[in-house]
């Protein structure tokens, strides 16, 4: 039941300033976490977008169960077509193979970059044991970096809807979208649900913020169920890109609970930027 690192800890480490997201390179470096099977390479095609607006270096990552099945034919393909892909897309990566626990040898390797790019293959689910035994949100958890779920097919990243409420993850997914939109020229709409759970004015801090740096935006306010009020949007609006907050309860609560980012996930169609 652990907190996970604090909110911006990936982006400090970066040196990188609120005030000026602009500056610098954010995504140097991906993790790209594959199976091996036909869909996660969804997620190494999406990664290759960064790679292409951002010069990011993909290092993709699968683990087997033990050092005997690395050496095996099937982790060599993997190689061989993991630097196929790169070269079509003029990009450079590489695939490790390595034997261990897949969520631990993720979040270990996450620290040598800034972005973990994965197949969203299950969302947690909305039963507490489901939620309980879900790999992905104890990876959510426990990584030190911002994860991008793609639960479909990769897409160009040109019109993100953020959704904000103030809190401190939110802030993190406002950077990230201040960033892309200064530096990729990617749309931006940023979100409200209207509901008990948001307290003041985040339309408002989100304004001053982005039009503080010059970046333009369009804001919407909606009523309703947050989770599914999300989704509609994103999907009225034409949205390829979703900017979220990772989990702000206790990690009890939210089991017992569950989450509005769990409840998007089980619902979203288009690739979903999680920040902490």
């Amino acid at each position: 039941m652990e907190r996970g690192p604090r909110p911006g800890e990936w982006r400090r480490e970066k040196h990188l300033e609120p005030e000026s997201p602009a500056e610098g390179r954010l995504f140097d470096a991906l993790l790209v976490p594959i199976k091996g099977d036909d869909r996660a390479w969804q997620a190494v095609e999406q990664a290759l977008v960064f790679a292409q607006r951002d010069g990011s270096v993909l290092r993709g990552l699968h683990v087997v169960e033990d050092a005997y099945e690395a050496r095996l034919l099937r982790p060599q393909m993997l190689q061989s077509a993991f630097a196929q892909h790169c070269d079509d897309a003029n990009a450079r990566g590489e695939l490790s193979v390595v034997s261990g626990e897949v969520n631990r040898e993720i979040c270990a390797r996450a620290r040598w970059a800034d972005l973990v790019v994965m197949k969203l293959n299950y969302a947690p689910g909305p039963r507490i044991w489901r939620r309980w035994r879900s790999g992905f949100r104890t990876l959510l958890r426990r990584c030190p970096r911002p994860i991008l779920a793609v639960p479909r097919h990769a897409t160009r990243m040109e019109h993100a809807l953020l959704a904000f409420d103030h809190t401190p993850r939110a802030r993190e997914a406002l950077y990230v979208g201040a960033y892309l939109a200064a530096k990729w020229g990617t749309r931006l709409s940023v979100l409200t649900v209207d509901a008990p759970l948001v307290k003041g004015d985040p339309q408002a801090e989100a304004r001053a913020y982005l039009e503080h740096l010059g970046i333009q935006a369009k804001y919407i306010e909606a009523r309703g169920a947050i989770a599914p009020t999300i989704v509609r949007i994103a999907r009225e609006r034409g949205c390829d890109l979703l900017l979220i907050g990772s989990y702000n309860r206790h990690p009890l609560r939210e089991l017992l609970l569950g989450s509005v980012l769990e409840n998007v996930l089980q619902e979203v169609d288009i690739p979903t930027l999680i920040c902490r």
